[in-house]
């Protein structure tokens, strides 16, 4: 009984010493940055001279293409920012069977609009055009083609003016040339007070395009941002200072209600240049979230230590065997769903109900094997078929009173019949399968519960009288 309780207690310092490695490296870990992810608007302009609204020829538009690929260029080099391309975003958001859909009944209500315009019926075709504004502004058909959508506010701002609703067309008025900021139309075309009406549109929009959305309204670029998981839009409006084309980078961020960060560049011979720079300056000012890793990008190493009870249904006592002692494990994963475990288990039997284990034994168990399991943020659950290899300590058994009670070689024990079944130390190898789970409380510590069973092969006489254990654990520890 001495050796078993020394054992036990060198198993529970073990395992406190344990647990405290296991606090100092959880402990000890630095979170990381979740990485931004962010996308590059076509670029708007305001270098147009509103008073050449109507020279009849088209401007020619700003270097587009140009801009997307120096500011999706410097974006790729700042740290913990993946950049998703304009032309990949385009996609994206045309590529549903809700865009599709509402693209087509937006364009037919948009045509149908035109008829009615036509026919001198304005009521009617401010209904069609607010409706179809409705449809194509819901799958974001402006983040796709900016100029169709910039004709349909044009149409609804004649008319609504020709309704006597000033304010509503200057809205629309100001929204298609934002839109279409290259837009110009013919001499004459428009009545006087429709052209009159761009023109303030036009003015208007030069002094506050810096600080308009990209998107028309917070709430719709937020939702935008939200829906195709964007942390920020680079959002750039050409312009003219000192009679040099310049450029102003203007950013929006998931959570907030007006422009996080605005840059003014030169625009030269300098432009990637100074685009990294402007770039580098938004990074350092933009707030990014540290979080913890997910559990498949945690350290593959995998150490616990658990208090482990263990019952043998096949026993040589009248009443089922039990033992309780530590298992230490090392697991190390590949992959989330594939590792390798190896557990070392120390146990001391336990006092049986009637007495039957004249004196306690000690036995000790090695288990490895591959883990196969599934896992989520902050939990893993695994099953463990193994190879077990078990060393287990002499012991006696006796059902007769006498055996018991008397201490053996007295006058007493002689009546002791049939003398005790002696089991000396032997090593038993067989097959353990286990199941168990982690749930992940504090950065990368853990808490874990398992169940297992065995059966023993060999010796293949099977001549040992223990088997089938059954064990239940639950411990903690950590991955790093």
């Amino acid at each position: 009984m001495r050796f078993a309780i020394s054992d036990c207690r060198f198993a529970f310092g073990a395992w406190l010493v344990m647990q405290m490695v296991v606090c100092s490296v959880a402990w000890a870990e630095v979170p990381h940055r979740r990485a931004k992810r962010v996308s590059v608007f076509p670029a708007r302009r305001t270098d147009l001279p509103c008073a050449a609204l109507f020279g009849g020829s088209r401007a020619a538009p700003p270097p587009v293409k140009k801009v997307e690929a120096m500011f999706e260029a410097a974006l790729g080099k700042v740290p913990d920012v993946e950049v998703v391309g304009a032309a990949k975003l385009r996609s994206a958001v045309s590529g549903g069977s809700a865009y599709k859909e509402k693209l087509v009944l937006g364009r037919e209500r948009f045509l149908l609009a035109k008829e009615f315009y036509r026919d001198l019926r304005q009521e009617e075709a401010e209904e069609n055009l607010e409706r179809s504004v409705e449809l194509l502004e819901s799958v974001y058909y402006d983040a796709v083609e900016p100029d169709a959508l910039a004709e349909i506010f044009l149409l609804l701002g004649v008319t609504l003016m020709e309704e006597g609703k000033a304010a509503r067309a200057h809205q629309a008025f100001k929204r298609s040339l934002m839109l279409a900021p290259s837009a110009r139309f013919s001499q004459g075309y428009y009545p006087e007070a429709v052209e009159q009406a761009i023109g303030i549109a036009c003015e208007d929009l030069a002094v506050s395009m810096e600080r308009e959305v990209p998107l028309g309204t917070v709430e719709r670029s937020q939702a935008f941002l939200q829906i195709h998981s964007l942390d920020a839009l680079f959002f750039p409006v050409y312009g003219k200072a000192d009679g040099k084309d310049d450029l102003t980078i203007v950013v929006f961020e998931r959570g907030a209600r007006t422009a996080s960060f605005r840059e003014r560049i030169v625009v030269g011979e300098g432009d990637p240049e100074h685009m990294d720079r402007a770039v580098s300056r938004w990074a350092a000012c933009s707030p990014f979230q540290d979080v913890p890793k997910k559990l498949e990008e945690k350290n593959p190493l995998v150490l616990s230590t658990a208090y482990q009870h263990m019952v043998y249904p096949v026993n040589p006592t009248r009443n089922p065997l039990q033992t309780f002692g530590f298992s230490f494990e090392v697991g190390r994963y590949f992959r989330p769903s594939f590792g390798l475990v190896a557990k070392a288990q120390l146990m001391s039997s336990i006092s049986d109900q009637y007495g039957d284990l004249l004196e306690s034994f000690t036995s000790a168990r090695l288990i490895v094997g591959p883990a196969l399991s599934v896992s989520g943020s902050w939990w893993r659950l695994y099953v463990v078929p193994g190879a077990e290899f078990h060393y287990m300590g002499s012991f006696e058994v006796s059902s007769d009173p006498d055996c018991k009670f008397f201490a053996p070689g007295s006058s007493g024990a002689v009546l002791c019949d049939p003398a005790p079944r002696s089991f000396p130390e032997e090593f038993v190898a067989g097959v353990n399968v286990s199941v168990g789970s982690q749930f992940f409380v504090a950065k990368e510590m853990f808490l874990s519960f398992a169940a297992s069973l065995s059966t023993y092969i060999a010796p293949f006489d099977r001549s040992f009288n223990l088997n089938f254990p059954i064990g239940v654990e639950a411990g903690g520890g950590v991955a790093f």
